[in-house]
């Protein structure tokens, strides 16, 4: 049974967590003729794909990553089986909520991918990052959504023109409604502010990614 192109995606994704996650090098996997003929990875990427299809949001590298994070005094291996699992997205989910309170020096991966996320759409969608913002693909922005869906970190925000202040203006109703009660903004806008070294990490990707959407757009 030949593989999805999503199903190769996963597994990579898979295979990338426990790699990073015990400092091994990891590159792509591109033959997948062992995989397509193991019944039991087989089963264990098509309830994954479901999982996926249900969550969405989860189709990421951090989904892999958070049993490694959360239980990182135990062991080093987790199964394709355990992610296809009640257990696999339980801790998913504990492992957003742990982002949520840890502080953004403990998020400069995360922000990272999140502004190199955001590159890649305004590429996409031939924007400048300071319209960002403003873009609407369905009838709500895409900034909110992305944000949502954790493609973005919440510390990557506060380096975004107008972002902060869009979320700010939201009724409360309405902001629970996208992100629950637990996040408070002021609270996150505090630990940014008081991180230095966040604070300059996020302006200095501010300006490489502003300077190479720039450069895209101009060449077309």
């Amino acid at each position: 049974m030949s593989l999805s192109e999503n199903q190769k995606q996963i597994y990579n994704l898979y295979l990338r967590a426990f790699r990073v996650n015990n400092n091994q090098p990891f590159r792509a996997k591109k033959d997948f003729s062992d995989v397509e003929t193991d019944l039991e990875k087989l089963t264990s990427l098509q309830k994954i794909e479901k999982v996926f299809y249900k969550y969405p949001a989860f189709f990421n590298k951090t989904y892999f990553d958070a049993p490694y994070k959360i239980y990182s005094d135990e062991k080093k291996y987790y199964s394709l089986k355990f992610f296809g699992s009640q257990k696999g997205i339980s801790t998913c989910i504990s492992y957003y909520k742990i982002l949520l309170q840890s502080s953004p020096e403990e998020q400069l991966d995360y922000i990272k991918d999140s502004f190199k996320f955001i590159a890649q759409f305004c590429e996409g969608k031939q924007i400048p990052l300071e319209l960002y913002t403003n873009h609407c693909s369905v009838s709500q922005n895409d900034c909110l959504i992305h944000l949502k869906e954790h493609k973005i970190s919440w510390y990557s925000v506060f380096g975004i023109p107008g972002f902060f202040e869009m979320l700010n203006d939201l009724p409360k109703d309405e902001f629970e409604l996208y992100y629950g009660s637990d996040v408070e903004l002021n609270v996150l806008l505090n630990r940014f502010r008081s991180s230095q070294k966040t604070t300059e990490y996020v302006s200095e990707l501010k300006r490489k990614i502003s300077g190479y959407l720039q450069k895209r757009l101009a060449e077309k």
